[in-house]
């Protein structure tokens, strides 16, 4: 209940106040995307019609403010050095949405498969853009590298168990190393500036 509060805050901000287009990015998406989890949780305690309403939420939006965000990366001026983490979050919506899909059919069908190919695929173009992430100086946005390869990394768990072919095995596996290997990394830097005290300062 506490997250859909947020849902309806966030959208009521929207309305109210004169965005503009540069002001987007994937960030966006976890206030509104974030109802994805709620299936994940709630399968076997909440009603199913529920979980629905929570899950079409999250999908109808991820569509809505992919297309905003699209707009935003292709015909405008690329995203501030401390926002470039923020593309990681692309995976985190048909992760989540994967997972969450898979809670409430029990189905591997068609619509799942596209959900996890999506997943991969964002997944992918990150990777093909490491340039643009390893010269990045520290900053707090350097969190928004981990929650969505976490997010890939158990859909591609799931997927393993569904089809238990060995290429997801692999990929489970290679996806797990690569997300412990970056939270320690995040970890740490988070540890040492927050030691020079230099988090969460204005610029």
């Amino acid at each position: 209940m506490l997250h859909i509060f947020f849902t309806y805050y966030t959208i009521r901000f929207w309305i109210n106040n004169n965005l503009e287009i540069v002001h987007s990015n994937p960030a966006w998406f976890i206030p509104i995307v974030g109802n994805l989890i709620v299936p994940i949780a709630g399968v076997g305690f909440v009603d199913n019609a529920i979980l629905i309403f929570y899950f079409s939420i999250g999908m109808f939006f991820w569509i809505i403010l992919f297309s905003i965000i699209l707009n935003r990366i292709i015909f405008h001026n690329p995203f501030a050095a401390k926002f470039m983490p923020t593309m990681f979050i692309l995976i985190a919506p048909p992760a989540i949405g994967f997972i969450s899909y898979i809670k409430l059919t029990g189905n591997l069908d068609f619509f799942a498969q596209i959900l996890f190919s999506l997943a991969l695929f964002f997944t992918i173009l990150v990777a093909f853009m490491y340039k643009n992430f390893v010269k990045i100086k520290f900053f707090i946005s350097w969190w928004a590298f981990t929650f969505p390869l976490a997010a890939v990394t158990l859909s591609s768990i799931l997927m393993y168990e569904l089809t238990k072919k060995d290429f997801y095995m692999f990929l489970s596996y290679t996806l797990a190393m690569i997300t412990t290997l970056i939270v320690i990394l995040v970890a740490v830097a988070t540890i040492k500036h927050m030691a020079k005290k230099e988090i969460c300062i204005m610029e």
